[in-house]
């Protein structure tokens, strides 16, 4: 995957102040469709990640609630769409040290052979009803609605792929 950003060199830096806390901006406009994941490391002020669309609409935040002062989450990106993220740091010094990374991971290949197929709709329906699990990294690809909640719902939108009825730029 390309894309692959450490730090600030994310493109379009510039500073934003809502209800006195100051978030830097930066735009991301990935390469590829995957799953991408969102890391701070080595903070001592709590930072918040904050990732928007092309219109500045929320659609997720990364928050480790305190717990070791640092923000890691996945998220699925399309590719040549524009994205912002929001930093927030509640130190007087605001110091992001960050990665943004592709992982490689196809929405809807939760087996992750490289399709999207029947068999991915399977292991969903088993997952909802109950009979098998999944390791964390899959439930973001499993949630092919991005609803919260992996469900039929899922499964039905990956055999439509799978069949041709659906593209993923109706879906996501």
């Amino acid at each position: 995957c390309g894309a692959n950003y450490e730090g600030k060199v994310l493109e379009a830096e510039v500073e934003y102040t809502y209800n006195s806390n100051s978030f830097d901006i930066y735009k991301f406009v990935p390469e590829e469709s995957s799953l991408y994941n969102f890391k701070s490391t080595n903070h001592t002020n709590n930072p918040i990640m904050f990732l928007c669309d092309e219109n500045g609409l929320f659609i997720i935040n990364f928050d480790d609630l305190g717990t070791d002062w640092d923000f890691n989450g996945n998220y699925m990106l399309v590719a040549g769409r524009t994205y912002y993220l929001l930093l927030l740091d509640y130190g007087d010094e605001p110091f992001y040290n960050f990665t943004v990374k592709c992982l490689n991971r196809t929405l809807g290949d939760v087996n992750n052979d490289g399709e999207v197929d029947n068999l991915d709709a399977s292991a969903i329906l088993k997952y909802d009803a109950g009979i098998t699990d999944f390791e964390d990294d899959v439930f973001e690809i499993a949630d092919l609605n991005m609803d919260g909640y992996i469900d039929n719902l899922d499964a039905a939108l990956a055999l439509k792929y799978d069949a041709g009825i659906l593209d993923w730029d109706d879906l996501i």
